[in-house]
Order: C-alpha cells, then structure tokens, then sequence
C-alpha cells in the first residue's frame, strides 16, 4: 500500500514548482492529518495543521506564506464555512479545498455555491487529492512568479 501511495504521490509531486509551499491543513481527525502529511512532505511540502477553525484563522493571519487551504467542514469553535468566510475576507484569491465524510444532501454543491475551490471526500482518494492539491499549489507558483517579475 505505501510503495502504491508514493508512487502516485512521486509522479503527481515531481515537479519543482509545488517545492516549499506551505499548505494550511485544518482538521481535528489526526488520522487524516497524518495521512496529509506523509503524502506531501515528503515532496517538500510544508503541511501546517489546525485542530480547530479558531486556531486556523489566527495561524492564516500569522503565516502570509500559505498558498492552499484545506479544511474539514466539521470542526470545533468555527465550522469549514466560517474559515471560508474569514481567508475570503482576508485574501479573496486563495484556493480554500473542503473536505469532509459528509455528503450528504448534495454537499459538494452546498460548499462550491459557498465559494470553496474544490470538494475533496473522506476517505481521501489518493490520486484524486494529489491532482488536485498540485494544480492549485502550480496555480500558486504561477502568481508568485508573475509578482516577482512584476514586484
């Protein structure tokens, strides 16, 4: 199962742009954040994680090297919407990914029209979720680089 995990990890991962970005990972489960973890340090992906949407929101605020977001909906203090509304505010152009077990009545729907970027399902499909990540984490390169030039 590992050799599977990294081998479609390596090939979504190989590439030097995704290298050193900060990811903020909020989630109470540490079971998913440990999976999280394995799948994206060791590509040189700094995975910072938030038991809490409270503890998520201040961590954004301190940490102006976030690139994505990715947040549970179900958390103590501030659920996955009220995360969403505050980096909104905050920083309106930052990826923020849901992901959650509930999906239930139409629940991606529900958070797409709330404003998330994407809808990622408990359990995580690896290969899905490493697409994913590394399209906004290249997305991310891509502006850091047009600022630079620009900057």
């Amino acid at each position: 199962m590992e050799t599977i995990m990294n081998s479609i990890a390596s090939s979504q991962f190989n590439d030097r742009q995704i290298l050193q970005k900060d990811i903020l990972f909020v989630d109470n489960d540490l079971a998913s954040y440990f999976l999280v973890m394995e799948l994206l340090s060791e590509h040189g992906i700094n995975v910072i994680h938030s038991r809490c949407g409270k503890h998520a929101i201040s961590t954004f605020r301190e940490t102006p090297s976030i690139c994505v977001v990715l947040t549970e909906l179900l958390l103590p203090n501030i659920d996955g919407f009220g995360v969403l509304k505050e980096i909104r505010r905050l920083n309106p152009y930052l990826p923020v990914v849901a992901q959650t077990a509930n999906v239930m009545n139409n629940m991606k729907h529900t958070c797409l029209e709330a404003g998330f970027d994407e809808f990622i399902e408990k359990p995580i499909n690896i290969e899905l979720f490493t697409k994913e990540i590394t399209k906004y984490l290249k997305k991310s390169y891509f502006e850091d680089s047009v600022n630079e030039y620009s900057g």
